[in-house]
């Protein structure tokens, strides 16, 4: 986990094994306007999100339409 951290500034990414499903998702969530950043934890998709505030809250992804309500 220290490792991981140590990596942060770098463009390097470890992305767990995750289902088709969930690829795709964390690939259109990496995309979204608002999403400043997004990891997987456990098969969960998180994503760091600006809000119209200007404020950035944490959120958990679920499907396509969660992405949609941003």
């Amino acid at each position: 986990m220290q490792a991981r951290r140590k990596l942060k500034a770098t463009d390097i990414v470890i992305k767990e094994d995750l289902t088709h499903a969930n690829y795709t998702l964390l690939s259109q969530t990496t995309k979204h306007d608002k999403v400043v950043n997004c990891w997987t934890s456990d098969g969960h998709l998180r994503a760091l999100v600006k809000t119209n505030d200007q404020r950035e809250i944490k959120v958990t992804i679920n499907s396509v339409s969660n992405l949609s309500k941003l």
